[in-house]
């Protein structure tokens, strides 16, 4: 057996399984979709700016902006954003 298909086999397998360990998605940026359209990433018009991921505020008045318009967000949905956020955090880390 090759030396190289055995290396190739083990790291293919270790990154199976390291994706296999991933957190799964729970539907955090769900709403952003409905709002702002699949590609809320993305800015909606010429010279606009898309989200940058960061949200602003404190408990009971979170905002994030799009096209530098300012929108709000629950604090469930803070929530569910930070949760994921950590998970996907700690996944990277291992």
């Amino acid at each position: 057996m090759c030396w190289i298909w055995r290396c190739c086999a083990t790291n293919g397998k270790k990154i199976a399984e390291k994706e296999a360990s991933k957190p799964q998605y729970n539907g955090c940026f769900d709403f952003l979709e409905e709002r702002h359209g699949v590609d809320y990433a993305k800015s909606s018009r010429e010279g606009g700016k898309p989200w940058n991921g960061k949200i602003y505020g404190r408990p009971g008045s979170y905002n994030y902006y799009v096209d530098d318009t300012k929108h709000s967000m629950t604090d469930e949905q803070k929530a569910a954003i930070d949760e994921y956020r950590a998970a996907l955090q700690a996944w990277r880390e291992q």
